[in-house]
């Protein structure tokens, strides 16, 4: 999970947690520890699916991580939640964060703003019929003439 990158859309700027470093800090800290794939993990209570854009963790965790009081990270997870940015469910257990928007935010798009189908090769449009090919950290790698 420390390997790959998130986009971040210049946008942001404008939004109101820009204006606050260390809330800015922890917003793109959860944006980090969000899964880019769904996996299943074992937790304590049995096996869990733990979607794309979601991550588990506890209130501890987090103010730990953040070194922040509990108190503090329970309030921003709330102030987040209230403003639509994320979807919180807890048990005696975990607390599981879901992104919301994840998947527009994450996805690879084109520049027409729609999704590429395949996740794995895209064609530049270039005239000699070069292709990008992306790896799964979405790495790109040119390819020229079916050479790479």
């Amino acid at each position: 999970m420390d390997k790959g990158w998130i986009k971040i859309h210049r946008q942001m700027q404008e939004h109101w947690i820009w204006n606050d470093s260390e809330k800015l800090k922890a917003w793109l800290g959860i944006l980090l520890l969000a899964n880019h794939e769904t996996k299943k993990v074992e937790m304590r209570d049995g096996l869990v699916s733990i979607r794309r854009g979601q991550f588990v963790t506890s209130i501890d965790k987090l103010a730990e991580r953040w070194k922040w009081s509990k108190n503090r990270v329970y309030r921003f997870l709330s102030l987040l939640e209230s403003d639509g940015m994320v979807q919180r469910k807890a048990n005696r257990y975990r607390t599981t964060i879901t992104v919301v928007n994840y998947s527009k935010f994450q996805d690879r798009q084109n520049t027409n703003g729609t999704t590429n189908e395949s996740p794995n090769e895209s064609t530049d449009g270039s005239p000699n019929g070069s292709r990008t090919r992306k790896n799964k950290n979405e790495k790109e790698i040119l390819v020229e003439n079916g050479t790479t």
